[in-house]
């Protein structure tokens, strides 16, 4: 088997078949690739319109509801192929894209897939994010600034994500950033492709509704969770890892500037927020060094570091807001 694609699901019947005959309708016979879509507990007719797509290649396995970290890992468990491919089940792929990576997996044999994205809404574009195409160390992705943290963006050889034991942690938050950091802790060369033909459905509910106070408190304290994490596992890692903390420091500086900017652009009681930046301080995260990021996050990071001024600033947008 060449390639295993896994796709968690959970309560997206009006997706999921979209997603997966977009995958298996671009397959020719001579293509080795299995399918495993792992159903995790949805509440709607996810299910059924699994089961009602009859075809060989795609594993339907149904689970209790224990969240995406798990259904993924079900999924690499059961897993065969040489590559792997974690797909999201409100996503689809254009047509033949999936015939280009299958013939790039075979010719070049690369050790990890990155490659740029198609937003959709409604079947239309309305944006792509474009990478240089080219093989790269680590390194030069991270000098780059590609800070990519989507785990459906890359095609991984299962052998790099077995040997070193690579699973997913069970947060509500930073699962991904968790999954592809350590990933690159073991690559030694990235390859881009020139193609692009993953479409990420930008607004899979077609609802713009507020999050609530409670839903944004989870998000950024399961991200401070995912920070702490990974600083455990570099330390007990030291000397183990082909690339070490240091090689991704302004991607983790640049996490950190996306959590300390959702403080200020959403309605995060100031309170929290200050026990947020406490708990950054206290895994050397904060103040943030302004290292590999752009002028207007360097800009921020200046303001946000300066924690009274900071704090300041949501006080006030939270009362003319």
């Amino acid at each position: 088997m060449v390639l295993s694609i896994i796709i968690p699901v959970y309560n997206t019947e009006k997706f999921i078949k979209k997603c997966i005959l977009s995958i298996l309708d671009s397959c020719d016979d001579s293509m080795e690739i299995e399918v495993i879509a792992v159903n995790d507990g949805s509440t709607d007719t996810s299910l059924k319109e699994l089961q009602a797509i009859h075809d060989p290649r795609l594993i339907v396995i149904d689970q209790d509801n224990a969240g995406v970290s798990a259904a993924r890992n079900r999924g690499l468990d059961e897993a065969t192929g040489s590559y792997i491919w974690l797909i999201d089940a409100d996503d689809y792929l254009n047509d033949h894209f999936i015939g280009e990576v299958y013939d790039i997996l075979i010719k070049t044999a690369p050790e990890l897939l990155l490659f740029g994205i198609n937003w959709v809404e409604e079947d239309v574009v309305h944006g792509q994010r474009i990478y240089p195409p080219g093989d790269y160390t680590v390194q030069q992705i991270i000098a780059s600034r590609i800070y990519d943290s989507n785990v459906w963006s890359r095609v991984i050889k299962r052998e790099l994500i077995e040997n070193h034991h690579i699973r997913f942690i069970d947060v509500m938050n930073g699962e991904d950033f968790d999954f592809c950091m350590k990933v690159f802790c073991y690559t030694q060369k990235v390859t881009i492709p020139k193609i692009i033909g993953y479409n990420y459905l930008t607004n899979p509910n077609g609802s713009s509704k507020k999050r609530s106070q409670t839903h944004l408190e989870n998000l950024a304290t399961h991200s401070v969770k995912t920070l702490a994490h990974l600083g455990i596992y570099f330390k007990n890692s030291r000397g183990r890892l082909l690339n070490e903390f240091e090689v991704f420091k302004p991607w983790f500086n640049n996490n950190v500037f996306g959590l300390l900017f959702s403080l200020y652009r959403f309605d995060y009681n100031v309170s929290f927020a200050k026990n947020i930046i406490h708990s950054l301080e206290q895994n050397g995260y904060y103040p943030v060094t302004k290292e590999g990021q752009g002028l207007k996050q360097k800009i921020f990071i200046t303001i946000a570091n300066q924690k009274a001024l900071f704090l300041g600033i949501l006080r006030l947008r939270r009362v003319f807001n």
